[in-house]
């Protein structure tokens, strides 16, 4: 099996450790979200079992998609890949398992695609619809999300998923506030 090389922060190798299903991550602007949501996006695709299942990250839109993740997805995940479609947004890997880069604002999955995986990168920014009703029902009984952003003060969805993680009332949810310096 092909391997994956690159560093991560200590925030960042204690999220993996957690290993939940649905983890939510709040940490500040500088705080390195994109690069760890590529990241885990890479790791996720690459343990995946199943050629038929889909890995998705998902920005606000398609141009910050493109804009913030793209070139690091080929660049941490170029031991791995084994074709990349950049009309589609698709990286397919050595295992089969395809990532598909999209946009909060024109999500278009066939009904029956098998998700893995996906990455919410600022979903404080996404329309609430796509968390409730086309991301976490496409999850299905084993499906696992991270789910970060940037702390916004109010009543969003991004603070509301937060506050239900760290509630600790589900065990299937963790959450993670990291500070400004890294440390959880």
């Amino acid at each position: 099996m092909k391997t994956i090389n690159f560093s991560l922060l200590n925030w960042q190798m204690e999220e993996l450790k957690r290993n939940a299903r649905f983890s939510v991550v709040m940490t500040g602007r500088r705080g390195n979200k994109t690069g760890f949501a590529v990241k885990k996006t890479l790791i996720k695709g690459i343990e995946c079992q199943d050629p038929s299942a889909a890995v998705v990250y998902i920005a606000p839109n398609i141009r910050m998609a493109r804009q913030s993740a793209w070139d690091a997805f080929q660049q941490h995940g170029k031991s791995i890949i084994e074709s990349i479609d950049k009309s589609s947004l698709a990286i397919t890997l050595v295992n089969g398992v395809t990532i598909y880069l999209a946009g909060a604002d024109t999500l278009n999955f066939p009904e029956d695609i098998k998700l893995h995986f996906v990455a919410l990168d600022e979903i404080h920014y996404f329309p609430t619809h796509v968390w409730d009703k086309i991301v976490q029902p496409m999850l299905g009984e084993s499906g696992s999300a991270l789910i970060i952003g940037t702390p916004e003060p109010g009543d969003n969805q991004f603070n509301r998923l937060f506050d239900y993680a760290e509630s600790g009332v589900d065990n299937n949810w963790t959450a993670a506030r990291i500070s400004g310096n890294g440390g959880i």
